[in-house]
Parts: structure tokens; C-alpha cells; sequence
């Protein structure tokens, strides 16, 4: 089959590669992808730097450990600096901004703008003193709808078939019974 992208992971996932230090920019990617979601062409793009670098040194017969040590060194150096520069965000509209920015690329263009603030308050719903859980927001994908039609729901969603059609599609104010023991007839 043939796959058509511009995203880095996805790239990088579907070449077969066997080199190791190949292998190490994959895994990369996919941990920038994991907690990021984006960047990670960005951090490949460095990631090849820094081994190129450490390659020039290597010639140099600087030892592996020294080149580890310089890197280690450089990146606490440059969390300060970004520590220090870095602003504090509150307005959704810069929110907005960020997110529409994480999408380009990634095949959801024409409806940015909507997943974009459906993004935005999802994160602001689960926000709290201790940062947010993504855990918290849960992404569903259901087959024939368009994007457009996609939506925040503040509860839970149960997807399930409903056994028959009297059945209720949406409970609102519902109390639920959580039971730590076997229901019998």
C-alpha cells in the first residue's frame, strides 16, 4: 500500500531500518510524538545533528563519555534558558493559535479552526493546581460522520449498541450506582 504524508513519525515508521543509530532517531520520534504529538521532524533534524557532532568527536578521539557528559551539561544549560524565556499562556486565543499550528500537516486542515477550540476547552475542563492529565480526555473516532460534526461531551460516553430501540440515546443528570460486588438475578 502506499502511504502519503509530510509528518516525520509517520515517515519514519514505515521505512524498514536496520542501522542502530538510525533505529535511536526513530525512537526519537515516537517519544516526541508520544508526549509531544508534534515536533517531531524538529527533533530528528537535531537528533542527527548532535550524532554528527558526537561523530567529528569521536574522530577527534575525545572519549564517548566526555561527548555523553558535554551533552547531558548542554541540555541542563539549555533548559535554564528556556526556563528563562519561557511565558506563561492564558489567553484560548493563543491556545487556539498553538493548536491549529500542532494540526498543519497532520490531514486536519479544513476543520482546524472547530477541533482546534474543541481542543482548547477539553484541556481546560481537566486543567488543575497540578497541570493536566490527558488521561482525562478521551478521543473518539466513530466511522461515516465528518469532522465537522465532532463535538466536546462533558460526561461519559458509552459506546455501545442499544439492545432495544426504546432505549434512550442521552441521559442527562443521571445517578449512577457503582457496585464492588456480583449482580445476580
Amino acid at each position: 500500500y502506499i502511504t502519503v504524508t509530510n509528518d516525520g513519525v509517520t515517515i519514519l515508521q514505515e521505512m524498514q531500518i536496520e542501522h542502530p543509530a538510525a533505529k535511536m532517531i526513530v525512537e526519537v520520534a515516537k517519544t516526541q510524538e508520544a508526549e509531544v504529538g508534534d515536533g517531531t521532524t524538529t527533533a530528528v533534524i537535531i537528533a542527527g545533528e548532535l550524532l554528527k557532532n558526537a561523530e567529528k568527536l569521536l574522530e577527534q578521539n575525545v572519549h564517548p563519555t566526555v561527548i555523553t557528559k558535554g551533552y547531558r551539561l548542554a541540555a541542563e544549560e539549555s533548559m535554564k534558558v528556556l526556563n528563562e524565556i519561557a511565558q506563561k499562556v492564558d489567553s484560548d486565543d493563543i491556545l487556539k493559535k498553538i493548536a491549529m499550528t500542532a494540526m498543519t500537516g497532520k490531514g486536519a486542515e479544513r476543520s482546524k479552526e472547530l477541533l482546534a477550540d474543541l481542543a482548547v476547552k477539553a484541556v481546560r475542563q481537566v486543567a488543575d493546581e497540578h497541570g493536566i492529565d490527558i488521561d482525562n480526555i478521551k478521543i473518539e473516532k466513530k466511522v461515516g460522520g465528518g469532522v465537522e460534526e465532532s463535538e466536546l461531551i462533558q460526561g461519559v460516553v458509552l459506546d455501545k449498541e442499544r439492545v432495544h430501540s426504546g432505549m434512550p440515546r442521552q441521559v442527562k443528570n443521571a445517578k449512577i450506582a457503582l457496585l464492588d460486588c456480583a449482580i445476580e438475578l
